[in-house]
């Protein structure tokens, strides 16, 4: 129903499960289908910025699967805070 709205006419009550609202058509343009050309940038930004995503998790899944990671909790400490103790 919106779409077949004149420019300046206003949509009948929208109800939602939340609010009402009403939509003035202010301008109307035509569909256009941008030039690869004009895009093709943002593309391949978006690409490469997948990519970096992707290697940085692959890295750190990698890291984890080999890293040694020791706490304050470790059986091996003293108090908190404390160096290992060793089994003298």
């Amino acid at each position: 129903q919106l779409f077949s709205l004149a420019v300046g006419k206003i949509s009948p009550l929208i109800v939602r499960d939340d609010r009402y609202e009403l939509v003035r058509v202010v301008d109307r343009r035509p569909l256009r289908t941008t030039p690869f050309e004009e895009i093709q940038d943002q593309i391949k930004k978006t690409l490469q910025n997948a990519a970096v995503e992707r290697a940085t998790r692959d890295a750190l899944a990698r890291i984890r699967e080999t890293a040694q990671i020791a706490t304050i909790f470790d059986d091996n400490r003293d108090s908190v805070g404390g160096a290992p103790h060793s089994e003298t």
